[in-house]
């Protein structure tokens, strides 16, 4: 930064990039807005809602009875929050809300605004058709953390 615009800043304060908590939520937030947008599916039937979730599971496990299919408009339970993915998914490594955790555990390093903007951008970069599933959009985003990673450590 040019020195004369720092010697004009009365505080400077020391802002860390966000925690795998906080990635994870930013993530959550932006996919489930791409829901809502209808931009990412999970309405190809209900046992296909439930693999997208949940990865390949026996008939009727839903884990705790947290992950459930909700009518039209109201996935917000396809990711959890943070604590419900940690007790619920952690060691599901099929389910979408591990594999967000993991790719949000990739994205160490990177600021929150660039974090924001990157499952759109993810989409448009590696996805050449809409709607894609869930499946398809984490994949997307897990390239699009890589890319940014190699980006940020040359």
């Amino acid at each position: 930064m040019d020195p004369a615009f720092l010697d004009r800043i009365d505080i400077k304060q020391y802002i860390p990039t966000p925690s795998t908590r906080i990635r994870y939520e930013i993530f959550r937030q932006c996919l489930l807005d791409l829901l809502d947008c209808k931009i990412i599916t999970s309405t190809q039937g209900n046992s296909r809602l439930q693999e997208d979730v949940l990865g390949p599971t026996e008939e009727s496990s839903l884990v705790d009875g947290y992950v459930h299919v909700q009518s039209e408009g109201q996935d917000s339970d396809t990711f959890p929050p943070f604590d419900a993915m940690q007790l619920n998914f952690r060691v599901r490594e099929d389910s979408a809300p591990h594999k967000l955790w993991r790719v949000a555990e990739k994205s160490a390093g990177l600021s929150g605004r660039v974090l924001q903007r990157l499952p759109t951008q993810a989409l448009a970069m590696h996805i050449t058709f809409d709607p894609c599933s869930i499946a398809e959009a984490l994949d997307a985003l897990a390239q699009a953390v890589d890319e940014q990673q190699l980006i940020l450590n040359s």
